[in-house]
Parts: C-alpha cells; structure tokens; sequence
C-alpha cells in the first residue's frame, strides 16, 4: 500500500473536532484522533536534558501512533499589548507618545516560535490517549521540558495558517 504524498491539510482537518470519551480532538481522514501538545522548555530547571526527553519521548510512543513536530513562529501581540498600555501613562509630550503608539498600530504584531507535537492516535486506541499525553507530560517534565494542551481555538488558528485556510473547525 503507498501513502499519498502532500496530502496534510486532507489528512489532519478533515473530520473538524469530534468529541469521544469526553475528549475533544481534531479528526484526521484516516480516523486518526489528532491531539496537539506544546513544548516549553526551561533551560534553567537543574535537570534539562533535551536529547535525553527527545528519546525519551520516541521510545515511550506506542507502534501505530504517530508524532509529528511542528516548528513556526506565531504572532505574539500580548507583548506589545503590554506595552502600549504601559506607554499610554508615559509623562512627556502627548504628540510623542501619540506617534509611538500609532506606529506600534500600524506595524506588525512581534513573532515566538513554538514547538508544537502532534500526536496521531488509531481510533482504536483513543481509550488511552488521554493516560499517555499525561504520562509524556509527568515525563518531559522530568527532563525540564513542559508539555501543555494547545487549546481548541489554537488548534484551529494552527490548522487555519498552516493546513488549511478555510478550516472552521466545526463537527466533520
């Protein structure tokens, strides 16, 4: 059997979010129930190992799920949200701090970059998802990195810029 090539958007937003076992996933065509994790890795905690999580993780996944990691910068306007409202009390001339505050308008929003894990569950196994994505997460953390639920509205933004840019999420 061979695997269509290019076919992502096809293959991981197809089925909109659907609900089983009290969990919310976005349905692949495939029947897989696709879960997304963000990475958050504190380079400060005395244990932070990357390599050692990276293997840890691989070796923990089960034969017939899948993994896909995503790397991509994504608007961050909470930053300069701060900031412009930490500008608009500024003491000095009013015209200045007019012309900062438009500019910041008008430019755009500051970009992070994110790791984002996308975890591909056969439908036979959705009973278990949810004990693994806490058991990769009680793991990670062990080596200093996070793994925190994307949310449902990111999940749609993502498949949105990066999938496909119709995707509404709705029930499939």
């Amino acid at each position: 059997m061979t695997a269509r090539v290019g076919s992502t958007r096809d293959l991981v937003a197809a089925g909109g979010f659907r609900e089983a076992r009290g969990e919310r996933f976005l349905a692949g065509a495939d029947g897989t129930a696709r879960f997304f994790l963000e990475l958050l890795a504190d380079p400060d905690h005395p244990a932070f190992r990357p390599k050692e999580a990276w293997a840890s993780l691989l070796s923990a996944l089960p034969p017939g799920w899948g993994l896909r990691v995503l790397l991509w910068t994504w608007p961050d306007p909470a930053g300069r949200r701060a900031f412009r409202e930490a500008a608009a009390g500024w003491p000095g001339p009013a015209e200045l701090r007019a012309e900062l505050l438009a500019f910041l308008e008008s430019d755009p929003p500051p970009l992070r970059r994110r790791v984002i894990l996308e975890l591909a569950v056969p439908p036979a196994a959705l009973a278990e998802a949810a004990a693994f994505r806490e058991g990769i997460a009680a793991l990670l953390e062990g080596f200093g990195v996070r793994a925190v639920p994307l949310p449902e509205a990111e999940v749609t933004e993502l498949a949105r810029r990066i999938l496909h840019p119709r995707f509404d999420g709705g029930e499939g």
